[in-house]
């Protein structure tokens, strides 16, 4: 997806999504908590992907004295995110319009995987950060949606999932070090597989371009992928959809 294609589709999903965000909300409290937990200080932070701005008003509370910015490409989310905050910017990830060393703090929330090439965005936020500034972020793994790219094979080229090893590689030739991240697991139950579907279209984040829709207008076809997703995952009060996330935090290294 280039980066037109991830602001249009979020734009339009900004209306409603956070009824739908419910994935977004539950990593971001966690993301919050661990911050609190390693007692980070900061005076100036920077919301990569604040979508909403879901994250900002914990933020606040957990930094009340701190200046903090959020960031999104996609217009329609920032416009929801005045409601939470006023320090708000659209830009691109990977093109940070901030002076090197602008930061202390540098955190994102499941935003970073729908990028193409995550070097850029990595990179950004290591020019923006002090030295030995934090980067806190969460981001989906390669098990996410197991399940739907079971049904769907294309759909395994089509997703950008990042396993550990190499994006903890990409962080370090980034800039960073001290790198250390923690693995999640969630299951979620839907009532069905179209509910993934139209779940993943609510919160902007559809591969419905990916999957043949075409075809998934033949009713007939459409119910025999029903069928073999409720057979392979189904459970006794829906199907199952598997969600990966790694939890990471690392530092600016000290030559950067």
């Amino acid at each position: 997806m280039n980066t037109q294609i991830i602001q249009e589709r979020f734009s339009r999903a900004a209306l409603d999504y956070d009824r739908h965000a419910d994935i977004q909300k539950y990593f971001g409290n966690l993301l919050l908590e661990r911050l609190k937990a390693d007692k980070i200080e900061a005076g100036n932070i920077l919301d990569i992907g604040t979508g909403t701005g879901n994250l900002l008003k914990g933020l606040g509370l957990v930094y009340p004295s701190a200046k903090i910015t959020g960031l999104d490409i996609s217009w329609g989310m920032l416009i929801k995110a005045k409601e939470r905050a006023h320090r708000l910017l659209q830009a691109d990830a990977a093109n940070l319009p901030f002076k090197e060393n602008s930061f202390d703090l540098a955190i994102s929330n499941l935003s970073l995987q729908w990028l193409f090439d995550i070097g850029g965005p990595l990179s950004a936020a290591a020019r923006v950060l002090s030295r030995e500034g934090r980067f806190y972020f969460t981001i989906f793994g390669p098990q996410t949606l197991k399940e739907l790219r079971a049904i769907f094979p294309a759909l395994e080229e089509r997703m950008i999932l990042n396993d550990l090893p190499a994006l903890e590689n990409k962080l370090k030739v980034a800039g960073f070090q001290n790198i250390s991240s923690q693995t999640i697991r969630e299951k979620r139950i839907y009532p069905s597989l179209v509910d993934i579907i139209k779940w993943l279209k609510n919160i902007g984040a559809n591969y419905t371009g990916y999957i043949p829709v075409k075809n998934l207008g033949m009713r007939k076809v459409w119910q025999e992928a029903e069928d073999s997703y409720r057979r392979k995952f189904g459970t006794g009060c829906g199907v199952s959809a598997t969600f990966e996330v790694f939890l990471v935090k690392a530092r600016k290294a000290e030559h950067g």
